[in-house]
């Protein structure tokens, strides 16, 4: 065969291949797994909740430091829409890339964009993360009006790749800094019981002993939560790169080099996401699961 007809021949091959329903189950995997990845809120609520948290470690005298958190709190509450609507995006398409992977029709319901229109009116959100997780949306609602199928994929892959790595970036970036506010947080900590042993060790050694039979439990605390932020940090970041490989790849999506790519990928996010998950379970210092 010359190579001007494998040329030719080549885009029609996977067109029939496409229409014909490919075996796309490496695909199906990724965003079913991404989508309950993506869908895992836990360590968002931890972080918004932070500074109130916080005030637990403070001294009754110390009116300047609870004043602080009110207002980090106050700062921290204004990531909460845009947090929980791009957790809400991503889960969404990942599990319409999954659905149409199948070569079934999504049935996706358009919350999204009257959500994001509702906390932009409310400067709940700002402009530009309003319009990536629209441009999810609008999407999303392309796909379920006009019945995409699998014969789809590439054109949903195409049209979704930018918002969505803006999405899992901007997101990666808030959960990062969370890690400086759980050092925070058990910095203030660590101040608070040290003074309170101080002053229970002079004048209620019992005290001191309740104290210190809670301080192991708290410290580790805040350890699991750094060990599970990490891989869930990694887990967001590969969902990036394996979609990024989906659209650097979408003419050749069916190719077998390119699908078992994309398996490793996903064994990579099922390891991460379950590190991340089991880290988070055992934390017993009162998050959100």
């Amino acid at each position: 065969m010359t190579n001007l007809l494998k040329r030719y021949l080549a885009p029609t091959l996977l067109t029939l291949l496409l229409t014909g329903c490919a075996n796309l189950g490496a695909i199906r995997d990724f965003g079913a797994l991404s989508a309950d990845s993506a869908s895992y809120t836990a360590l968002t609520e931890d972080y918004l909740g932070s500074p109130e948290r916080s005030k637990r470690y403070t001294l009754r005298k110390d009116d300047a430091q609870r004043t602080r958190l009110t207002e980090q709190a106050r700062e921290r509450e204004q990531l909460r829409v845009p947090l929980q609507l791009y957790h809400q995006a991503v889960s969404d398409y990942m599990a319409a890339l999954a659905t149409l992977a199948a070569d079934e029709v999504t049935n996706y319901d358009g919350q999204i964009n009257p959500l994001v229109d509702a906390a932009s009116s409310n400067g709940l959100i700002p402009a530009q993360q309003a319009d990536l997780v629209k441009a999810i949306g609008t999407l999303l609602t392309d796909a379920a009006t006009n019945a995409y199928r699998q014969r789809e994929l590439k054109q949903l892959i195409t049209r979704a790749n930018a918002p969505l790595q803006g999405i899992l970036a901007d997101t990666v970036r808030l959960m990062a800094a969370f890690d400086s506010a759980i050092a925070d947080e058990k910095a203030l900590y660590h101040a608070y019981y040290d003074e309170l042993m101080h002053l229970a060790g002079q004048r209620e050694p019992v005290a001191a002993e309740l104290l210190w039979s809670q301080h192991g439990a708290i410290v580790q605390g805040f350890a699991r939560r750094q060990q599970a932020l990490a891989p869930y940090i990694d887990t967001l970041k590969t969902i990036a790169a394996a979609h990024q490989s989906l659209y650097d790849n979408r003419d050749k999506i069916a190719d077998q080099e390119v699908l078992d790519q994309l398996k490793q990928y996903t064994r990579k996010i099922r390891s991460t996401y379950q590190l991340a998950r089991t880290a988070e379970a055992g934390n017993i210092e009162g998050t959100t699961q």
